[in-house]
Protein backbone atom coordinates (compact mmCIF):
# COMPACT_ATOMS: atom_id res chain seq x y z
CA UNK A 1 0.00 0.00 0.00
CA UNK A 2 1.54 3.31 -1.05
CA UNK A 3 1.42 6.36 1.17
CA UNK A 4 -0.12 9.57 -0.18
CA UNK A 5 2.48 12.32 -0.44
CA UNK A 6 1.73 16.01 -0.10
CA UNK A 7 3.70 18.91 -1.57
CA UNK A 8 5.57 21.30 0.74
CA UNK A 9 7.16 24.71 0.18
CA UNK A 10 10.13 26.44 1.81
CA UNK A 11 11.66 29.75 0.72
CA UNK A 12 14.81 29.29 -1.35
CA UNK A 13 14.03 25.69 -2.36
CA UNK A 14 12.02 23.90 -5.01
CA UNK A 15 8.76 22.33 -3.74
CA UNK A 16 9.08 18.74 -2.55
CA UNK A 17 6.78 15.81 -1.88
CA UNK A 18 6.90 14.23 1.55
CA UNK A 19 4.85 11.97 3.81
CA UNK A 20 4.16 14.70 6.39
CA UNK A 21 5.30 18.12 7.61
CA UNK A 22 8.15 16.77 9.78
CA UNK A 23 9.46 14.63 6.92
CA UNK A 24 9.41 17.69 4.62
CA UNK A 25 11.25 19.78 7.24
CA UNK A 26 13.95 17.12 7.57
CA UNK A 27 14.40 16.99 3.78
CA UNK A 28 14.69 20.80 3.55
CA UNK A 29 17.18 20.80 6.47
CA UNK A 30 19.37 18.19 4.75
CA UNK A 31 19.11 20.08 1.48
CA UNK A 32 20.27 23.28 3.17
CA UNK A 33 23.00 21.48 5.11
CA UNK A 34 24.54 20.00 2.00
CA UNK A 35 24.14 23.24 0.06
CA UNK A 36 25.92 25.35 2.69
CA UNK A 37 28.43 22.97 4.30
CA UNK A 38 29.06 20.19 1.77
CA UNK A 39 27.74 16.78 0.72
CA UNK A 40 28.66 14.93 3.92
CA UNK A 41 26.87 17.33 6.26
CA UNK A 42 24.16 15.97 8.55
CA UNK A 43 21.15 17.37 10.34
CA UNK A 44 21.66 16.26 13.96
CA UNK A 45 18.63 17.95 15.50
CA UNK A 46 15.31 19.21 14.17
CA UNK A 47 13.05 21.15 16.53
CA UNK A 48 9.53 22.39 15.92
CA UNK A 49 9.38 26.04 17.02
CA UNK A 50 5.98 27.38 15.90
CA UNK A 51 3.05 25.45 14.45
CA UNK A 52 0.55 27.22 12.20
CA UNK A 53 -2.56 26.11 10.35
CA UNK A 54 -0.76 25.85 7.00
CA UNK A 55 2.77 24.90 8.13
CA UNK A 56 5.40 25.26 10.84
CA UNK A 57 8.70 26.92 11.69
CA UNK A 58 11.62 24.65 12.52
CA UNK A 59 15.19 25.00 13.72
CA UNK A 60 17.79 22.52 12.53
CA UNK A 61 21.33 21.95 13.79
CA UNK A 62 23.72 21.15 10.95
CA UNK A 63 27.08 19.45 11.52
CA UNK A 64 29.84 19.03 8.92
CA UNK A 65 31.24 15.53 8.43
CA UNK A 66 34.21 16.10 10.74
CA UNK A 67 31.90 17.45 13.44
CA UNK A 68 33.72 20.78 13.68
CA UNK A 69 31.24 23.08 11.97
CA UNK A 70 27.85 23.58 13.57
CA UNK A 71 25.27 25.89 12.07
CA UNK A 72 21.73 26.67 13.18
CA UNK A 73 19.15 27.02 10.43
CA UNK A 74 15.65 28.39 11.11
CA UNK A 75 13.08 27.97 8.35
CA UNK A 76 9.36 27.72 7.70
CA UNK A 77 7.68 24.93 5.77
CA UNK A 78 4.21 25.36 4.26
CA UNK A 79 1.77 22.79 2.96
CA UNK A 80 0.98 23.57 -0.67
CA UNK A 81 -2.75 24.10 -1.09
CA UNK A 82 -4.26 22.60 -4.21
Amino acid sequence: MSQKLSRYLCAGFYPIEAANLMHAAFLFAIWNARRSLGPRTKCTRLNLRVQMVDGATFEARLVAHEGAVIEAFRFTVFVERQ
